[in-house]
């Protein structure tokens, strides 16, 4: 199992396990990769790479603060025999964020004022994709964090879905800094529409995330708390 943590090199990763390993944003890397565009890919230029130079069946992607929580101890983070457990039942583990019942994707694009930017991808989409996944931007959850643990071909089928579709995207709307990590935001709000829309059997569980302090404003100091998610662990 090869999972990407993925960070930068001024963050602070807790101890990574076996199967985990670091994708810094922020050095070159060997192989095939997109380097130049993590200002607008953020963590799709870890998904990219893994999926162009790992081997591994198993796969997945993590963030540096943001991991999957055990299914059997919810209070510590997903062991790979834990998920490689999970994943002879199911094709990805995901995790679910509620926006509440009276908010959704949309409101949250609104609010965000990228509305004009979600136009222009919506318009690169093939006509059913478009229709339907406006109508799912009205729902109160995401797939979020455009995070995974799951198996290669399933992997390999969402990359040669959103890969192009975000090339498309940057060609009606050139990457500035005016769109800056608008295509990670596309990725992460239509992941769920896709992986509904491919019929793949899920497997959810609660997302941690890692709270740091720091020390004299510079130096990173051990981790402050963890927040559960969603009250479910």
């Amino acid at each position: 199992m090869s999972i990407y943590v993925v960070g930068a090199t001024h963050n602070m990763f807790p101890e990574l396990d076996e199967g985990r390993e670091k994708f810094i944003v922020d050095i070159k890397h060997d192989g095939e990769n997109i380097d130049s565009l993590n200002p607008w890919y953020c963590e799709l230029t870890g998904l990219y790479h893994l999926w162009k130079n790992s081997d591994a069946y198993y796969v997945g992607l993590e963030h540096y603060r943001r991991f999957f929580c055990s299914a059997k101890y919810p209070k510590q983070r997903m062991k790979v025999d834990e998920a490689m457990e999970i994943l002879q039942k199911a094709d990805m583990i995901v995790t679910e964020y509620n926006h509440g019942p009276k908010y959704c994707a949309l409101d949250w694009f609104r609010d965000s004022k990228f509305t004009g930017h979600l136009e222009k991808f919506l318009d690169v989409l093939p006509a059913h994709d478009r229709n339907e996944f406006n109508a799912y931007l009205r729902r109160h959850t995401l797939i979020q964090c455009n995070m995974f643990i799951g198996k290669r071909p399933v992997m390999e089928r969402w990359c040669n879905y959103i890969f192009p579709l975000l090339e498309a995207y940057s060609k009606v709307e050139p990457l500035t800094g005016e769109n800056g990590r608008m295509p990670g935001y596309f990725a992460e709000h239509i992941f769920g529409y896709w992986l509904m829309k491919e019929s793949v059997p899920l497997f959810e569980t609660v997302k941690a995330e890692i709270e740091y302090i720091e020390r004299g404003g510079v130096t990173p100091a051990p981790v402050k708390y963890i927040k559960w998610i969603n009250g479910r662990a």
